[in-house]
Parts: structure tokens; C-alpha cells; sequence
């Protein structure tokens, strides 16, 4: 139902962006060894096998306002998003999902979800579209890679997600493997299955939802240790009439039973 009601937006992108001269994407050799992670500023996030120096990053972002995809979250940062269509800007997001498509022209496109990674709104995504040009070079594209996009087209009618369309293929910039994305850990109770949420792996490896699942489980755990022996401390003296100590053992129906000397002698 979802990608029916996308296809409308798909093919309006499609004709519009499949013609024309190709344009080549941005090649930049690995600039780090394979397990060397580095700290990537406008994601925040940690990189492993990193695609471009921060050199030519920041010449390719240079004049770029930088979108945080969590910020679109929000109403009026979209509005204020679209509004500015004369504005350059950069929206870096990591590849969460992935699935390949046709068209009814018998094209085939890429539909990515891309996260922020961001605490509390890892699950907040928005849709990237590839088609034509984009699609030949980015479609192979591996879940969980840092990608930066440059100036796409926003299509904010969808209720339910964000949908953006790359217009060229030196629009797009795979920065490294993200080694913070993960998906939660969790089964899910009802189906048995495994949890498909996204998580940070700098905060851990499971959802918010599993998270205090299991807190809210140690915590009644907690509670059936106590009996009903936690009462209140007595507070007795000595020499006193032992009434009060036969008085108070009412409240312990398990416990012997405390006689005063009274109730001996009679």
C-alpha cells in the first residue's frame, strides 16, 4: 500500500530525470585503513573505511547548510526547508533500509530509508528515491553506509515519511560505513521474531522499548522477594507487660502464637 502511494511522486521524478546527459559520480580513494574508525563532526557518528578526506569534505560542503535529518522531525523545519528551494543544502543520513523496485516503464529504481542515528529519533527516517543515473551508481549502495545528499528535490506531502530525489549522481557522497547502526537485539513476545528497530550502538544494543521492558521485569522481580513479614520494627522494652508482644504477633499469622503472663496464670 505504501509503494502504490508512492508511485505517483516516482514517476513524476522519473520522466523528468532518466533523460539527459550522465553525469559522473564523485570518486575519492579510501583515505584510512579498512578498520581504522574515525569521528565524522556533522554526523556525529563514528566511520569505519572512510571514502573522502576531511579535506575534500569540507571543500564539497563548503557554503552547504548541513540538515540533520531528526531536525525535519519537526513541522517547521520542514516549512522552513521547502520554503528555501534557492538555499544549498547538505542532508547526511545512514542507509537503514534498503529494496529495489520496477516502474511501470519497466525501470528499475532504489527506495533507501535514511536515519540520523540521532538519540531517541533513531527511527525517525526519511525515503530517498534513486532513479536513472543515481540508481546505476548508488543502488548497490550496502545498509549502514554514511551517505551525504546534496540539494534534492523534498516532497513533504506524504503524512507518514519525507520523501527526497537525488537529481544527479555528483549530488550524492558515500562518506564510510556507519559502526554505530545496528538493529535492536530484542525478540518481539507475540510473533517470537527478532526486534526490527534501529538502535545507536553507542547507546546500545537494543531499543528503547526492550530497554525498559527489561527494567520494568527487574524491578516486579524486585518486589515479589518481599513477604509478609515486612512489617514495621517493634518497638519493645524490657520489663515490660508481654500483652504488647501478644498484641503485635496478630499481625504475623504464620508465627507462633505469644501468650502474656496474665492469660498463663489464668
Amino acid at each position: 500500500k505504501e509503494i502504490k502511494g508512492e508511485k505517483k511522486a516516482c514517476q513524476e521524478f522519473e520522466t523528468k530525470n532518466t533523460s539527459g546527459t550522465a553525469s559522473s559520480p564523485l570518486n575519492f580513494c579510501n583515505t584510512s585503513p579498512k578498520e581504522f574508525i574515525t569521528f565524522e563532526k556533522n554526523s556525529k557518528l563514528r566511520i569505519r573505511d572512510q571514502k573522502i578526506s576531511d579535506s575534500e569534505l569540507n571543500l564539497q560542503i563548503k557554503n552547504a547548510e548541513i540538515v540533520s535529518i531528526c531536525s525535519l522531525s519537526s513541522t517547521e523545519s520542514k516549512n522552513k526547508l521547502t520554503r528555501k528551494a534557492q538555499m544549498r543544502i547538505c542532508i547526511p543520513g545512514v542507509i537503514c533500509r534498503k529494496s529495489s523496485h520496477v516502474s511501470k516503464a519497466g525501470k528499475t529504481y532504489t527506495r533507501m530509508e535514511l536515519s540520523s542515528l540521532q538519540p531517541t529519533l533513531e527511527n525517525f527516517t526519511i525515503c530517498c528515491f534513486l532513479f536513472g543515473v543515481c540508481q546505476n551508481f548508488y543502488g548497490k549502495t550496502e545498509v549502514g553506509t554514511l551517505i551525504y545528499i546534496f540539494d534534492p528535490k523534498i516532497d513533504d506531502n506524504d503524512k507518514q515519511h519525507i520523501k527526497i530525489f537525488p537529481n544527479l549522481a555528483d549530488s550524492i557522497i558515500i562518506i564510510g560505513e556507519a559502526v554505530d547502526f545496528g538493529i535492536c537485539k530484542g525478540i518481539v513476545a507475540k510473533t517470537s521474531k527478532s526486534c526490527t528497530l534501529i538502535v545507536n550502538k553507542q547507546h546500545g544494543d537494543f531499543c528503547q522499548y526492550h530497554v525498559s521492558k527489561e527494567l520494568h521485569k527487574q524491578k516486579s522481580g524486585r518486589s515479589e522477594l518481599k513477604t509478609h513479614y515486612d512489617k514495621p520494627l517493634l518497638r519493645l522494652s524490657f520489663g515490660q507487660n508481654s500483652n504488647q508482644l501478644s498484641q503485635f504477633s496478630q499481625l504475623f499469622p504464620h508465627s507462633p502464637n505469644v501468650q502474656s503472663e496474665c492469660d498463663n496464670k489464668s
